[in-house]
């Protein structure tokens, strides 16, 4: 191996990283290849790949190959996630984790015309004579709450949300009477909700929409449903 061959295979690789055509986590040719497009050894090439690992420009992974840029950091589960195959009750106690927190923010973060649109939202549902008229301006309320944060994994969280209430109908065989006291309830919190954001009271915008889904959650799974405890 002569100093020339491996300072240009060295140039070679580290100009076809920073100029993107070898882009981040994408697996290098096969040494063989590279080796010979480069015009130097096997050996020569493997040295140069192991300068470059060193700097951080590659990493190698036994068996699969060197790829470009840093490994991804992946933290051991017991389980495998799968949002999309949550059940309902995982559903409702995310949205009770997550959500008064979204609540608050939006309360700090929101335009005039998020909170237009959120009343427009809130008077949709007060209008709706049918469930699937509700939900979707329910959904439609919820993810504005979250796009008025602009914090976009607050929307995509809730855009989670929604595929999962929108794929499956456990909600619609055990909701009350789009007239019944629950749905009054759940309307009328609505309201309490978008006027403490408007308002700046984020304390009270998350208290409020934690109450909110906790009388959700009662009516779906508690057998002695506190439908007036808001």
């Amino acid at each position: 191996m002569s100093g020339s061959d491996s300072t240009a295979v060295l140039r070679l690789l580290r100009r076809r990283i920073t100029s993107g055509r070898y882009p981040a986590q994408t697996r290098l040719p096969a040494e063989r290849d590279l080796a010979l497009e480069s015009g130097v050894s096997r050996g020569t090439l493997r040295k140069a790949l192991a300068v470059i690992e060193a700097e951080g420009l590659v990493w190698r992974h036994v068996g699969k190959g060197t790829f470009v840029g840093q490994p991804a950091v992946r933290v051991p589960l017991p389980f495998e996630l799968d949002a999309l195959a949550a059940s309902p009750r995982d559903l409702m106690e995310a949205r009770i984790m997550f959500e008064p927190v979204i609540a608050a923010r939006a309360a700090n973060d929101a335009t005039r015309a998020d909170i237009d649109f959120m009343r427009k939202c809130v008077m949709k549902t007060e209008n709706a004579t049918n469930w699937q008229t509700f939900e979707l301006w329910d959904r439609t309320l919820h993810r504005a709450i979250a796009a008025a944060t602009r914090n976009p994994l607050a929307v995509a969280f809730l855009d989670i949300v929604n595929q999962i209430r929108e794929r499956d109908d456990w909600s619609r065989r055990q909701l009350p009477p789009i007239d019944s006291f629950a749905p009054r309830q759940s309307k009328a919190v609505h309201t309490a909700i978008v006027e403490a954001i408007a308002a700046r009271r984020a304390r009270e915008a998350a208290f409020k929409m934690k109450r909110h889904l906790e009388l959700v959650y009662d009516v779906y799974f508690s057998e002695d449903a506190a439908l007036a405890d808001l």
